[in-house]
């Protein structure tokens, strides 16, 4: 007995109108094709950018200097005195970011809600603003050696 199959009965008794896809692929194609069309369109407009931010001005890089940066300065022309004032000035500074970059490094969050992890914040903070007032206090003093003139070509 050879048992015929016709197409009724093999897919339970539904016809597919659109062949291998489904109503639900061919809403996902028309989709698709939709936000094409659209994105295609919209492309000949330029986009406008803000001109201002709500940070202020981004053109110049942000620049924390150290004093070691003083010593690549070849216009500043200094003098073996001043190389070596700033030279130990530098090395010192060196020494205390490396303690500070090493203690913030042992800073790691835990979960919790937002007022327990601003508290947990606290001793990095605290850290985190000890390394700016000495990376400036160096600073300060390095560029305390330089004479007025050179001061100018260095700060900004």
């Amino acid at each position: 007995m050879h048992l015929k199959r016709n197409w009724d009965s093999a897919t339970g008794g539904s016809r597919r109108r659109f062949g291998p896809f489904g109503p639900g692929t061919l809403v996902a194609i028309l989709g698709a094709v939709g936000i094409t069309i659209y994105c295609f369109a919209n492309a000949s407009q330029p986009t406008r950018m803000p001109t201002k931010t709500v940070i202020g001005n981004l053109r110049k890089p942000l620049w924390k200097p150290q004093p070691g940066d003083l010593l690549t300065r070849s216009e500043l022309k200094l003098t073996p005195k001043q190389r070596r004032a700033i030279l130990g000035i530098a090395l010192d500074w060196k020494k205390r970011k490396s303690e500070l970059e090493a203690a913030m490094a042992t800073y790691v969050p835990r979960q919790g809600r937002l007022d327990q992890l601003q508290a947990q914040l606290g001793p990095y903070q605290t850290l985190s603003r000890q390394f700016d007032s000495d990376r400036s206090e160096a600073w300060q003093r390095a560029t305390h050696i330089l004479t007025a003139q050179q001061r100018k070509v260095v700060t900004p």
